[in-house]
């Protein structure tokens, strides 16, 4: 909210149905991801970075925090993939 504040514009993207908002922004702007983040969370919800240049993909976790779903998560990608050859460390947790 504070670059509203400041006059810059962030565009949005709500979809009703499903309770998803997307948040445009450009790279020069990717340290609001903590803050939209942390607003979300203490919403209920989560923020995922869907698509962004690598440089700042490498800078924030792109999917959040798995909390208690991160150990079953491995299991089904393990039985899935047991090798893991299919796009790894990709999901969060490396996964």
């Amino acid at each position: 909210l504070s670059k509203l504040e400041m006059g810059r514009r962030i565009e949005t993207q709500i979809g009703v149905g499903t309770g998803c908002v997307r948040v445009f922004m450009s790279p020069d702007d990717a340290g609001d991801i903590v803050s939209f983040r942390v607003a979300a969370e203490r919403l209920g919800g989560s923020l995922i970075i869907e698509k962004a240049p690598s440089e700042v993909k490498q800078q924030f976790d792109t999917w959040g925090e798995l909390g208690n779903s991160a150990t079953l998560m491995e299991r089904i990608k393990y039985q899935l993939d047991p090798d893991g050859i299919l796009s790894p460390g990709r999901f969060s947790a490396n996964i």
